[in-house]
């Protein structure tokens, strides 16, 4: 049991334009004014250190390694979506539709990269202070104090 194998790589090509984008943009816009300029903070709680001591390379390390765990998550997803398939013949549909839909997990992880570039360049351009840096200082500080149990 297979998916196509052209809509997996479109999938993951689109998904990856976007996630590199998004990398490379909001780590560029943070380092100049945030540690360069020091214009801004960083608004989530889970980057302070890193954004403050880290060198930037490492950052771009950090955002690869991150999208190759999410890429292997969705992967392991699919292959177990197929192997269901193949065990359950009376869900085989499901389970193979399951596994084609598992690939949009990949471009949400993504578009979530991109938000910060499109919440930075609103603050920058147009003054605009969108929910979005409140929303990652509530979830960070939740998963922070999460860890830390």
């Amino acid at each position: 049991m297979r998916i196509d194998r052209g809509y997996v790589l479109r999938m993951v090509r689109i998904s990856s334009v976007i996630y590199v984008l998004g990398a490379v943009l909001d780590n560029l816009l943070t380092y100049r004014y945030v540690v360069l300029e020091r214009v801004f903070v960083e608004a989530n709680p889970l980057a302070v250190e890193r954004v403050y001591t880290a060198p930037l390379w490492l950052w771009f390390v950090e955002d690869f390694a991150v999208y190759l765990a999410v890429l292997a998550m969705v992967c392991g997803y699919c292959r177990l979506c197929l192997y269901a398939a193949r065990r359950k013949p009376s869900k085989r549909e499901w389970f193979i539709k399951e596994a084609r839909v598992s690939w949009w997990i990949l471009v949400a992880a993504a578009i979530m990269r991109f938000l910060p570039v499109v919440h930075n360049t609103l603050v920058l351009l147009f003054g605009i202070e969108t929910p979005f840096s409140t929303a990652v200082q509530i979830v960070g500080h939740f998963i922070k104090n999460l860890l830390s149990l």
